[in-house]
């Protein structure tokens, strides 16, 4: 209860700036219904190409290896961020690879504190507010022997010296159209895990 309870104090918190940037239309411009559509489709196709533009696929790779190294994948961040991991857990899990998410936060501290040198930690924030939210559990982060690695709007935030990676995805840090970006990345994350390993371990069970 008390988790389900956070996770709605923090969505009521960026209700506003969820969907169209800061605020939502007010009541009168409800007649300007399609431009306001419009824009926000736009936002969402510039958030998009900015972040395809920005990342370089030797970054993504990098990180498909990683998990692949691993011996066990911890996925940390708010409700919406571990949701959208979710179908790559299943494809890593299906593929035989430990994971743990969707965890209540002292349920995380737990799994991260027994994380070693042999494990991976990705943290997923749109604009930052699981790390400026949970200092605690970005302090476990830090300490972890695990490597860790962040996928966010943000280029610097608390502990950011500390982890080692940043994959910084989106336009504007402000904005929670970052969740589209960040959905890519998962996806794209799946497609190449799937395509350079699963594919490996399919023609092994045939064989």
């Amino acid at each position: 209860k008390m988790d389900v309870t956070m996770n709605l104090n923090y969505f009521n918190r960026d209700a506003l700036r969820l969907q169209f940037d800061h605020q939502l239309p007010q009541r009168e411009y409800l007649h300007q219904g399609k431009e306001v559509f419009k824009n926000h489709f736009e936002n969402i196709i510039n958030n998009l190409r900015s972040t395809y533009d920005s990342i370089n696929y030797e970054d993504l790779e990098f990180i498909v290896d990683k998990i692949y190294e691993s011996n066990r994948v911890c996925f940390a961040g708010n409700f919406f961020t571990q949701s959208v991991s979710m179908q790559l857990q299943i494809e890593l899990s299906y593929l035989g690879k430990e994971c743990s998410a969707m965890y209540p936060l002292q349920q995380q501290l737990l799994v991260i504190e027994q994380l070693t040198k042999n494990d991976l930690i990705i943290v997923s924030s749109i604009a930052g507010g699981f790390m400026i939210s949970h200092p605690d559990v970005m302090r476990a982060i830090s300490k972890s022997q695990a490597y860790k690695i962040v996928i966010t709007q943000l280029d610097e935030f608390v502990y950011s010296d500390m982890v080692d990676m940043i994959l910084q995805v989106g336009t504007d840090h402000h904005s929670l159209i970052g969740k589209f970006s960040i959905t890519y990345i998962f996806e794209v994350l799946e497609a190449m895990y799937h395509l350079k390993y699963g594919t490996k371990n399919i023609n092994n069970r045939k064989e």
